[in-house]
Order: structure tokens, then C-alpha cells, then sequence
């Protein structure tokens, strides 16, 4: 598939529409994906610009994990290829917000037609002011956004993040089977599975010492003995145990030995890798296997 800079530096006419969805997408569901499908029947391309702000996937309780922006952009890059035009999907370094506003403002040679949530009921029975209050002065100044159209959307399936969020820790399987798009494939699935359920996730990041220095647990780094290493509390002993995983890392590099990429984006290699260490049962995380199979 052609990439969204190689279309975009092809084009020679002011007549190309580009389609703008920017929002948190913690995660990106089926909701944000038929949102984005009804943009882009008006338009040449799009753009989706991800938040930067991390939600925890239960509400008060940041040990259980958070859905990052980084997860997310990764969940988009999956869904771009089940759409027939060039997509493409930017990590927003300060707000969504802004870098519409920045866009509609470098780029006044196109058209550009932004979406935005209406209002929406909330717990309590009142009504949320909605995405759309965000963009008015695109409708308000129209004099300055000649080229821009705001356009509401009106959700075919509402669904709220939080609710996502706490499934994805009570039963990831219902969550995907639920509240993402039926047309992916069954290893891009499984894929979303595993971004979602990273390494560590229910488990809380905490510090302690592990040889008399500090260290925090169930976080991966990047390893000295192989390519990652990970702290991790032994639930028996309560003793802290450092798990080296991966093939190579500094130590192999200072030997000259070789060294191997992570190829997961493979389907074919994630799932041959999968498949050899049964990562559908990944084990104990006291052992690599547990935390190699987190990686894929």
C-alpha cells in the first residue's frame, strides 16, 4: 500500500479532501473505526491524530495498568490497512486539539473535513458539551476556514472508553470480540490482544531492592545479560528476582555475537514464534518465556 507521504508528495492538484479525526482513542474501537470509514467516503486521505494522555484501565487504580498513546497508535496502524485510502496516524506531541488547528492553518490550499463527537448522556442523566465544542471556531471563523467542514459524528455504536478499559482487564477476549471491529482478521486480533495486554499489565509497578539497590518491578527494560531484563517478586519466597530475556543485548554486542530483531509486525514470524513456545500459556512470569511471549 502506497504511504500517506508518498501520496501526498504525488499530488500536483489543490482539489485533494483530507479527512481529520483527532481524539484520545484509549482505545481505538469500533465506534472511533466507523468513524473514521464515514470521513473518508468524502475524502481523498485522512489523518488521525492520537493523544498523549495515558488512561488507567480501571478507574483510581493506576496498578492495574493504562492504555498509552503509543498502544494506541499501534492499534490505528492495524486498522489503516482495512481502509482503501492512504491513512496516515500521528502521535500528537501537546493536544489533538492544536495540531488540527495547525493543520487547517499550514494547509489552506485543501479541503479539510474534521470530525467530532456531539454531545453525549452522561452517568448522572446531564448532557457533555462534546468534541464539537473544541472545533467551533472552524464554523464561528469561517472567514479564516474557508477550507475546513466540521462534522459531527454521530456514533452507530456507543461506546464509552471506561467501560473498554475495565474489560480489557476482566476478560480481554470478551473486549476485542465486543468492542472492535468484526472485519479484522484473526492474527491482527490477536495482535490488538497482545498490545493490550503488554507485558506487566495487572501487575503493579512498584519498587524495591533487588541487591541492595533500588530497582521496580514487572517493568522491562533494556537488558546487560540479553536484550531486556525484567524485576519480579517471587510470590512464594517474597524474594525480588531478576528475569533476563531475549537474544543478545550489550554483552553479546561486546562478544561480537550476533544479535535479533523482534520481527512481530511478521504475521508469519509472530506466529511461528508464538506457536514453538506456547505462548498461549506463557507460564510463570518468574521465567523468560513468560515475558518473551509477552514481547510477541
Amino acid at each position: 500500500m502506497i504511504t500517506f507521504k508518498e501520496y501526498f508528495e504525488n499530488q500536483e492538484t489543490a482539489a485533494d479532501t483530507i479527512a481529520i479525526l483527532p481524539g484520545g482513542f484509549k482505545p481505538p474501537t469500533l465506534g472511533h473505526f466507523l468513524a473514521l470509514k464515514d470521513l473518508l467516503e468524502k475524502a481523498d486521505r485522512g489523518i488521525v491524530y492520537v493523544g498523549k494522555t495515558a488512561r488507567p484501565l480501571v478507574k483510581d487504580d493506576p496498578s492495574k495498568g493504562s492504555i498509552t498513546q503509543q498502544q494506541s497508535k499501534a492499534i490505528w496502524d492495524i486498522y489503516k490497512n482495512y481502509f482503501n485510502k492512504p491513512l496516515e496516524i500521528i502521535e500528537s506531541p501537546i493536544s489533538p486539539v492544536k495540531d488540527t488547528y495547525d493543520f487547517a492553518l499550514d494547509n489552506g490550499d485543501v479541503n479539510i473535513i474534521v470530525g467530532a463527537g456531539g454531545p453525549r448522556k452522561l452517568k448522572d442523566g446531564k448532557m457533555s458539551k462534546g468534541d464539537m465544542k473544541r472545533y467551533e471556531s472552524f464554523t464561528k471563523n469561517k472567514e479564516k476556514y474557508p477550507h475546513v467542514t466540521l462534522k459531527e459524528i454521530k456514533s452507530k455504536q456507543d461506546i464509552k472508553g471506561d467501560v473498554v478499559r475495565e474489560k480489557i482487564v476482566d476478560d480481554i477476549d470478551v473486549a476485542i470480540k465486543n468492542f472492535f471491529p468484526d472485519v479484522l482478521n484473526e492474527t491482527d486480533k490477536a495482535y490488538i490482544k497482545e498490545i493490550l495486554d503488554y507485558p506487566g499489565r495487572g501487575l503493579p509497578e512498584e519498587d524495591a531492592e533487588y541487591r541492595g539497590r533500588k530497582v521496580t518491578l514487572n517493568k522491562p527494560t533494556r537488558g546487560d545479560v540479553k536484550k531486556f531484563k525484567v524485576y519480579v517478586k517471587d510470590p512464594k519466597t517474597g524474594n525480588i528476582k531478576k528475569v533476563n530475556f531475549g537474544h543478545g543485548g550489550t554483552s553479546a554486542k561486546r562478544r561480537g555475537e550476533k544479535t535479533m530483531k523482534i520481527r512481530k509486525n511478521n504475521p508469519k514470524a509472530r506466529k511461528s514464534f508464538r506457536a514453538r513456545h506456547n505462548c498461549d500459556n506463557p507460564g510463570s512470569k518468574l521465567k523468560a518465556r513468560y515475558w518473551s511471549c509477552k514481547k510477541w
